[in-house]
């Protein structure tokens, strides 16, 4: 548990450093935008996390069957490969890590809307506008850059799936050879 909490802020960091450097170039530049534009930014980000779940859910679905097997069948693990079933573990954990970033954009985006839902049009909206507008700008670009790394998930497990592939397939014919 204590390794988990570790790992989550040595990646954390970089997230709140994009933030507060966005944000430190955002409010003396006097960035203008409506909030449709903001708003359709956001529904594409929904969406790109919808991608990531599905692509990666599936992923899920046929790995994590496949590495759980290897460690409970005793028969397997006596003739199981560890450099495969430890490509297979950081594949699961790029993956996983992959679906926590696109959740907790998900999340960042639905507490957005319900803080606007809240106090648009509220006093203290009102009197913060400019610094809501541009903390909320430097965020989106925060999450924006943790669902860039989402997708380039996406793209790299499918490229070393197709890799393991050929590979194996590669394998297999020198061994027919033989």
């Amino acid at each position: 548990m204590l390794k988990a909490i570790v790992g989550i802020f040595k990646y954390t960091w970089i997230y709140l450093a994009i933030f507060c450097i966005s944000l430190i170039i955002i409010s003396p530049s006097n960035i203008n935008y409506v909030y449709n534009d903001f708003a359709n930014y956001c529904t594409l980000l929904v969406s790109v996390s919808g991608m990531v779940f599905t692509i990666m859910g599936i992923w899920l679905a046929f790995l994590y069957p496949n590495a759980l097997q290897r460690i409970v069948n005793p028969k397997t693990i006596e003739t199981v490969d560890f450099t495969e079933q430890l490509e297979d573990t950081r594949r699961l954990e790029a993956i996983v890590g992959s679906v926590l970033k696109s959740s907790f954009v998900m999340i960042t985006l639905l507490v957005v809307y319900l803080v606007k839902l809240v106090f648009f049009k509220s006093h203290l909206y009102l009197e913060s506008q400019e610094v809501i507008k541009n903390t909320s700008l430097a965020l989106i670009i925060a999450i924006s850059y943790m669902q860039i790394e989402a997708v380039v998930s996406v793209i790299l497990a499918n490229v070393m799936f197709i890799n393991d592939l050929h590979n194996k397939r590669e394998q297999r014919d020198i061994d027919d050879q033989v």
